[in-house]
């Protein structure tokens, strides 16, 4: 059996609090079916104890696969409250790289890689008054720099990752595998 298959606000107490209150009670489904579908959606998408947490499409996936909508848009007030009720700073942290180095490795992954070039229109070259081509910018350097950041974003991200793994095994070290607790 499927988490998604257990009635969501049976296993959880955020239905006491607000905005899950407002959105418990506004669910006209039976046994808020809807409801908690959705709020399984975002335990999937946001809670990096589940299975799916690191898979890219995840958002795409649960939608799909749990709603049956694809086109469904999960409200924002409820990510962000539960983002708030239930994950550390660091995993909110970890979140938030997670989700920035997500769409900036699917930005220089998408992105042409150009040089410079001199402005031609009709096959003529542009020239400023002063005689000099006119240049439109590639994307060759912005792109370099972006990937020679890469090794520092990366730390900056192994850091968070580290902290959090250390508040794991302060709450219970049996979670630690034996490379994180440096047993082997």
């Amino acid at each position: 059996m499927e988490k998604y298959e257990n009635n969501f606000w049976e296993t959880s107490d955020l239905k006491l609090i607000e905005p899950f209150k407002d959105f418990y009670k506004s669910d006209k489904s039976k046994n808020k079916t809807r409801s908690s579908l959705v709020m399984w959606c975002i335990y999937y998408i946001y809670n990096r104890k589940s299975d799916l947490y690191y898979i890219s499409e995840k958002e795409e996936i649960v939608k799909r696969d749990i709603l049956q909508d694809s086109t469904y848009s999960i409200p924002e007030n409820l990510a962000e409250a539960y983002s708030d009720a239930v994950l550390t700073q660091s995993e909110k942290s970890l979140l938030v790289w997670e989700q920035m180095m997500y769409k900036r490795d699917k930005v220089l992954k998408e992105t042409e890689y150009t040089l410079d070039k001199p402005l031609s229109i009709g096959g003529e070259f542009q020239t400023t008054r002063s005689g000099q081509v006119i240049m439109v910018p590639g994307t060759a350097d912005q792109l370099d720099k972006a990937n020679r950041a890469t090794p520092a974003m990366m730390k900056d991200l192994i850091d968070i990752k580290s902290k959090l793994l250390n508040e794991d095994a302060e709450i219970d070290p049996s979670k630690m595998s034996l490379s994180e607790s440096n047993e082997i």
